[in-house]
């Protein structure tokens, strides 16, 4: 791995001479990068599979809609011959319901995979807009989403299927702290490195990526904040979380070089903000443009997307079937 960062392990003790001195010590120091790297990539997968089992209600569920909705408009196209106005919307409505179906394939074989970090440029605003699309498919319908996404941002040199995994991990912990509904939004930009060093000191790079997912949910108390990103730590309950969510997140960005922050009060909502360097992506670019063109009406048309796919499953209770 090429991220620049290693982990090391301190150990020490006092030693007495042969002529009986004391006060003096022995320092050992052990990189423990690999075995670090090794325990990280386990909990990983451990949390894909848990992940995938908290999305499997609502992907079978959705597409149930989408094999409903197809069939549906496909057997009244045939009775629509005498009435041909109708039969544009009805196609319209048809392929937007298999490409919702294909992107979500498409998004469980990418979960699927299990690879070793890959770190490459990479389009931080594309990434959330696709996951925005995948958790606005399968997410609870009370549960809204807004996106305030930087335009022009550089790229960032990262593993594309951890970065994912960690914004799932973050967004699927706002999920549950809303059970009766709620906003979680979804922010990128860039976050100078001096005004980061107010809370890490060793953040060493300038500037920083920044990533915020906001929830409106019940927030955490000052009693459970230092524990959530010990593994196996969770305040759900027996059979609803493994506790591995949140420490998969902050090994992943600390394999990134980066850091995670959250602000947070009960009832007040969290929002958790995740840094990756920028410096790093600056190098990984040498000799390219690291400007990506911006994507202008990117969030309009997600919810516009969103809102053709809510007329569709309008359409499909009229048919009869939901």
């Amino acid at each position: 791995k090429k991220s620049g960062c290693r982990a090391r392990k301190v150990s020490g003790r006092s030693v007495t001479t042969a002529e009986g001195a004391t006060g003096r010590s022995l320092l050992g120091i052990e990189d423990v990068t690999e075995r670090r790297r090794r325990h990280e990539h386990q909990l990983i997968q451990a949390q894909k599979m848990e992940g995938r089992g908290m999305l499997a209600g609502g992907i079978a569920h959705d597409f149930n809609n989408i094999l409903a909705i197809s069939l549906g408009y496909t057997t009244r196209l045939e009775g629509w011959k005498t009435q041909p106005e109708q039969i544009p919307d009805a196609i319209e409505v048809i392929r937007g319901a298999v490409g919702r179906g294909a992107s979500l394939v498409q998004q469980l074989l990418a979960s699927a995979r299990q690879v070793e970090a890959n770190f490459e440029a990479l389009d931080l605003n594309a990434l959330v807009q696709e996951l925005h699309r995948m958790l606005g498919a399968t997410f609870p319908k009370t549960i809204n989403f807004v996106l305030h996404l930087q335009r022009n941002l550089p790229l960032v040199r990262a593993d594309r299927s951890q970065i994912h995994q960690i914004l799932l991990n973050l967004c699927v912990n706002s999920r549950d702290a809303m059970p009766k509904g709620g906003t979680i939004t979804l922010e990128t930009g860039i976050r100078d490195g001096e005004q980061l060093r107010e809370y890490f000191s060793d953040a060493t790079a300038d500037p920083y990526f920044l990533v915020r997912v906001i929830d409106t949910g019940t927030g955490i108390s000052q009693n459970v904040e230092p524990h959530i990103f010990e593994p196996f730590y969770t305040t759900k309950p027996r059979g609803k979380g493994t506790g591995l969510g949140l420490s998969v997140v902050y090994g992943v960005v600390h394999n990134h070089c980066g850091f995670v922050r959250v602000e947070s009060a009960p009832g007040q909502g969290t929002t958790f903000i995740v840094y990756l360097p920028l410096k790093s992506a600056r190098e990984s670019a040498a000799g390219a443009d690291a400007q990506v063109p911006a994507l202008p009406q990117d969030a309009e048309r997600d919810g516009a997307q969103a809102s053709q796919l809510g007329e569709a499953e309008g359409k499909l209770r009229a048919l009869g079937g939901v």
